[in-house]
């Protein structure tokens, strides 16, 4: 049934969001955890995921048929070796690296963020690598050089704040300093755990939060649409 498979991740979500929320509100000089934002961003994602196996099978393509791979499967054949040498890449999804890593192959795309954190042997990185989202380098301390094409990547598809963490990465001072000094629309390079940058951090996590509820909003009025009330009211009574 919809409720016994869907309301339980849904709602489990939302808690997550608010407890964060609630804690980061309290320690905003801190850190801000990570988890608003990838908590909100995988609960949005199954969101629409949902919807569309539930009222648009015909209109689901498969990831296969879009020549897309998983993050899972993309693991698997790069631990393997068996990554195409020629033509495009693209994994549907966020995509988490292990320190095992040493480098990427060319013409790869992420749908959602990269997580190289840790990978402590990535000595580079492709030129013509495109993240959709997030990408964090924290640690990768043999990474001495970014490709251009960083910069060009703008926002967020949504219009939001695109992070790319350089915290503990072997890039010099020098290429440092021209990054948090320079002017790159849409985009915001964490270099450091300064209480400056921490209240930079905790600003785009709130936007995003907005951003978020303002989604679910909206999904919320659709599905009043297609659903009665009495179900609609349960998928949200916790947010």
């Amino acid at each position: 049934m919809l409720l016994d498979d869907f309301l339980p991740p849904l709602t489990n979500g939302i808690r997550r969001v608010k407890d964060a929320l609630a804690e980061t509100g309290a320690n905003k000089n801190q850190e801000v955890d990570s988890l608003v934002v990838s908590v909100s961003k995988e609960f949005w994602e199954n969101l629409k995921l949902e919807t569309e196996v539930r009222w648009k099978p015909k209109d689901r393509l498969s990831m296969n048929s879009e020549g897309k791979l998983t993050p899972s499967e993309f693991k698997e054949k790069l631990e393997n070796g068996d990554l195409p040498k020629e033509g495009k890449i693209v994994v549907n999804g966020s995509l988490k690296l292990t320190g095992s890593v040493r480098e990427l192959p060319d013409n790869l795309t992420i749908e959602g963020d990269l997580d190289l954190s840790g990978c402590t042997d990535l000595t580079c990185l492709p030129d013509n690598l495109l993240v959709k989202k997030d990408l964090n380098l924290k640690g990768c301390k043999k990474l001495i050089s970014l490709p251009n094409s960083i910069i060009e990547w703008g926002g967020l598809p949504d219009g939001g704040t695109r992070i790319i963490d350089l915290r503990g990465t072997g890039v010099s001072e020098t290429v440092l300093s021209k990054f948090r000094q320079s002017d790159h629309p849409g985009i915001w390079f964490r270099t450091s755990e300064s209480v400056d940058e921490n209240e930079i951090l905790f600003k785009i996590h709130n936007e995003r939060m907005q951003s978020f509820k303002k989604k679910v909003e909206e999904t919320r009025q659709k599905w009043e649409s297609l659903l009665p009330q009495s179900i609609t009211k349960k998928i949200f009574k916790d947010f």
